[in-house]
């Protein structure tokens, strides 16, 4: 079962390297990347496909459960990330106090900040859930709380 199952996977990596050498708009980035490392861009997009990305931490060290309070996310990936979403729920009740994008600051750096948009009240524990994509759909997802 686990031998079928990275056949699976192996089949997918290789149609989203099909995909990419077909596309005018990603390929240049594999490209780039395949001279940089010394490799073949089809190796360069399976292995991309092949490796999710990482959340190294998520700090919510300065949200107070106001509006526009930060909570930075550190996220890695071996060719890129290109979205973080977060999403913030009272873990008490179990309700969706807000969700939405965070912004890479600075651009390249790996360092991603979500501003709260919406007031949290006081004294609740806030669970906090960063979801990190990167170009062939791999995710990770790391989860944490803080009492406010």
């Amino acid at each position: 079962a686990a031998q079928t199952a990275h056949r699976q996977r192996f089949r997918k990596a290789v149609n989203f390297g099909k995909l990419v050498m077909a596309s005018p708009d990603i390929r240049p980035l594999y490209e780039q990347a395949a001279k940089d490392r010394g490799a073949p861009i089809y190796a360069v997009c399976i292995a991309d496909y092949l490796n999710d990305p990482a959340i190294t931490d998520i700090n919510p060290i300065d949200y107070r459960g106001n509006v526009g309070d930060p909570i930075m996310i550190l996220a890695s990936d071996d060719f890129g990330v290109v979205r973080v979403d977060m999403m913030l729920a009272d873990a008490d009740l179990g309700t969706l106090i807000e969700s939405g994008q965070a912004v890479e600051t600075p651009a390249g750096s790996g360092q991603w900040i979500y501003f709260a948009t919406q007031p949290a009240a006081a004294g609740i524990t806030v669970q906090f859930q960063a979801t990190v994509f990167d170009r062939p759909g791999g995710t990770a997802i790391e989860r944490g709380t803080k009492r406010i």
